[in-house]
């Protein structure tokens, strides 16, 4: 259980169902602002998503994107490489985190990443 999720309990007797439900609701709202140009609200929801739903990698996923979006690329590295730990079969991560380190000058790393997303199935 995360930090969130303990405090959600402890404040509010909320059930694991009801942190989960939660979060996916935190998450659609930081997708709805990303798509209307709010993307520093989005970073936001995405990282309070995040929090409420530890083993989802989409998430992080959409935090980093937002967080690129913003020109933060290193905490937009660390949100896609933990979208990448979570689950490392989503192409649209290792092609971020390609992005990323091309952005960041680490040209084997964004090599690597983008290798591995052209070995993956496009979602």
């Amino acid at each position: 259980m995360t930090e969130v999720q303990e405090q959600m309990r402890e404040e509010n007797g909320d059930s694991a169902e009801a942190i989960e439900l939660r979060g996916r609701q935190v998450f659609q709202q930081g997708l709805a602002r990303y798509r209307v140009g709010y993307v520093e609200r989005a970073a936001e929801l995405f990282g309070q998503a995040a929090g409420l739903l530890p083993d989802s990698d989409l998430p992080r996923l959409y935090e980093g994107r937002a967080l690129a979006d913003l020109g933060r690329f290193e905490e937009a590295l660390a949100a896609a490489q933990r979208a990448a730990e979570l689950s490392d079969t989503r192409a649209e991560t290792w092609q971020l985190l390609a992005q990323l380190h091309a952005q960041l000058g680490n040209a084997d790393a964004a090599a690597s990443a983008r290798a591995r997303a052209a070995a993956l199935p496009q979602q």
